[in-house]
């Protein structure tokens, strides 16, 4: 899988347009309280986007110091913040995305988050391979729609849990975990890809979801 040098909104970022496999472990501990670079990219999101920016109290343990990447969709109606490598050994995941949209999600949640680049109806687009000395077009692919796995609700509010085909079928969100929900009038996910097993995915980015809150 490749990777590509970006740089948007003064943020010097690195974004893979796959996920790179490393090794790591289940756990069934609650997550630690979430680094300052989480609330950075949360501030750096807030000053473009339009609607409220919900930013995760909790994170998987990492390695190095967190920093996220922003990505920006229909200039500030939807954004996503991405980390990626440095997790510790003992964290089920190393792949996260988390964002929101200014429109919600519609009923049933499947055929949703296509700002958000969650795959909603097969389609073809291009494949890009980025060998040194720059990003070039591979050929095409077939891009899948995700699935809906189940629903739950938490506090009232419905959440659904779907499972988005493996990459690059299933664009950035290859392969993840993602909790789907509404909250406020908008739309926020929480996406995240485990070696170890998908339910440790799916068990993290609901840790992460239920712990996000408006930016203060």
């Amino acid at each position: 899988m490749s990777r590509a040098a970006i740089s948007s909104l003064g943020l010097s970022m690195v974004v893979l347009s796959g996920c790179v496999h490393e090794k790591s472990a289940s756990v069934h501990s609650p997550l630690p309280p979430a680094p300052p670079g989480v609330a950075e990219g949360c501030r750096e999101a807030a000053n473009v986007a339009s609607f409220k920016v919900l930013c995760p109290g909790d994170w998987p343990a990492a390695k190095r110091p967190t920093k996220l990447s922003l990505r920006l969709y229909g200039s500030d109606a939807a954004y996503l913040l991405e980390a990626q490598s440095g997790f510790g050994s003992r964290s089920p995941v190393f792949h996260v995305l988390f964002g929101g949209q200014e429109k919600p999600f519609s009923p049933g949640f499947e055929g949703s988050g296509r700002l958000l680049r969650v795959t909603t109806r097969r389609r073809v687009v291009p494949f890009y391979a980025s060998p040194r000395g720059g990003r070039v077009l591979g050929h095409s692919v077939v891009e899948l729609p995700t699935r809906l796995v189940r629903m739950t609700r938490v506090q009232g509010r419905p959440e659904a849990i779907m499972k988005a085909p493996p990459y690059p079928k299933g664009g950035i969100h290859g392969d993840h975990s993602i909790v789907m929900w509404n909250e406020g009038g908008h739309g926020y996910l929480v996406s995240t890809h485990s070696e170890s097993s998908r339910r440790a995915a799916t068990r993290v980015a609901l840790r992460i979801a239920r712990s996000a809150r408006p930016l203060r």
